[in-house]
């Protein structure tokens, strides 16, 4: 990651100020760009604890960053913190306008003076969009996102297999009024039965299907009343989001259908789900809904934590080559489409890969293709910190993963420029992780060999 050092006297002296670095970036830059600020007060260390610190400034097209989730303070008594540009920093090419730092408690605030930041162009890659980044809009749009998501996901899963349902009731249907069809004339013609034993039959038939139909109807009226949960002023605000609009869409067209539906239902309600005790053999053989166990002999199984290698998969099934299927109690799903697992599992819950002490020189051995998984999640002990995690993207076999930490170093109660530490490991293939390099490097000498391990590797999907 690369870093850059800044001082500011919190006093806005300008006789005071240290001659600051120029912070330099290219369009497409983030995530690897940082700043270490150090805060004195008329040359003393200034005291930043219980102090949050906001990154402020305004792009070289005139967007905004508001940014209060990129700051780690380092040492609050003696006022360190470092700072990591986001993506959205580094989006438009020029000079900054204005950008500084500043800090908060409550209502009360301070800040820094100015500091010149400068992207140069990115003639290479294309679609970097610059916009207004703000934490908190941020993570209000990602939490109405991911609502929207589980509502559409929750009403789909009730309403596919229901239609399933219905196109097999109308066809019930039919067949019964073909039979009174034939009832009918059997009697006109009294080739079998007299009309007073037809009428008792009939009788019977009409309010077997009469009850039918008043269940059914309760269903369906309780579906539509669950579908109606937002309103022109809707209190979770989710009419005033542009990107929502679709819901209501959605929702009249189901709505439709169900009116349309209302007067032809024939047949009685949607029954439970079949539990089925044998155990699975192939999760792609699964062709009706229901709920089924598995264990370490079925296929297509993904890998899972020690606390699932068994329980039941839960199937909601559209019709056999069409469904989706959830392992309970592990958060994995995965869709079968056009009688084919579709692409690979998937959970919001991390799942242990390796678990050890790895040091320089081991080769790791993954539970699982670590190709099925996003991004790893790696536990690591550093000489400057023991409990230390990581998140990094998967790269392609053969290519190389690099993991730093910083600290420094107290001599002679004074802090120094103190520890740079770097641990390198080679994906060798899907599932072998090669711990290759280990080395820090204190003050100003050449980096040695370290201690530094890996104690876990964590997939997600």
């Amino acid at each position: 990651m690369a870093n850059q050092d800044l001082f500011f006297d919190i006093t806005k002296q300008f006789e005071d100020q240290a001659n600051q670095q120029l912070v330099v970036g290219r369009v497409g830059d983030g995530a690897l760009k940082a700043v270490t600020v150090t805060l004195v007060s008329n040359g003393t260390r200034y005291n930043i604890e219980g102090l949050s610190v906001i990154f402020e400034g305004i792009k070289p097209d005139g967007t905004r960053i508001i940014d209060k989730s990129g700051a780690t303070i380092l040492d609050a008594k003696n006022g360190e913190f470092r700072y990591v540009f986001p993506r959205q920093a580094f989006s438009a090419d020029g000079e900054y306008e204005q950008a500084f730092f500043k800090l908060m408690r409550d209502e009360q605030a301070d800040s820094t003076l100015e500091f010149k930041i400068k992207i140069k162009k990115n003639k290479v890659e294309l679609n970097i969009n610059s916009t207004d980044y703000i934490t908190e809009v941020e993570q209000l749009i990602a939490k109405l996102k991911h609502d929207f998501d589980a509502f559409v996901s929750d009403k789909l899963n009730i309403i596919e297999p229901l239609e399933t349902k219905i196109d097999a009731y109308f066809d019930a249907a039919d067949a019964i009024q073909k039979s009174i069809n034939v009832l009918n004339q059997v009697a006109l013609t009294k080739q079998w039965i007299n009309v007073e034993e037809f009428n008792e039959y009939k009788n019977t038939v009409i309010n077997d299907r009469t009850q039918a139909i008043e269940n059914l109807e309760t269903k369906f009226q309780q579906l539509k009343n669950s579908m109606n949960i937002f309103t022109e002023n809707d209190e979770h605000g989710m009419s005033f989001i542009d990107g929502y609009t679709s819901l209501k869409s959605m929702q009249l067209s189901h709505q439709k259908r169900l009116v349309a539906l209302e007067n032809l239902i024939n047949s009685t309600s949607r029954s439970g789900l079949q539990v089925n005790s044998n155990v699975l053999d192939d999760v792609n053989n699964i062709r009706e809904s229901g709920i089924y166990w598995f264990d370490s002999s079925t296929r297509n199984i993904p890998v899972r934590n020690g606390n699932n290698s068994n329980g039941y998969i839960e199937a909601i099934m559209k019709d056999p080559d069409n469904g989706m299927f959830t392992i309970l109690g592990a958060d994995i799903s995965i869709e079968k489409w056009q009688g084919q697992l579709h692409q690979r599992w998937r959970s919001s819950q991390p799942i242990l890969l390796w678990e050890g002490t790895a040091k320089k020189g081991s080769v790791i051995e993954l539970r699982d293709n670590v190709h099925n998984y996003l991004k790893l999640i790696i536990n690591i002990s550093f000489y400057t910190d023991k409990n230390a995690t990581r998140f990094v993207s998967v790269p392609a076999n053969n290519e190389r993963i690099y993991l730093n930490q910083s600290g420094l170093r107290l001599s002679q109660g004074n802090l120094k420029n103190g520890n740079l530490e770097e641990i390198g490991i080679l994906v060798q293939d899907d599932t072998h992780l090669s711990l290759y390099k280990t080395q820090m490097a204190t003050d100003n000498d050449n980096a040695v060999d370290s201690e530094a391990s890996i104690t876990a590797v964590y997939g997600i999907y």
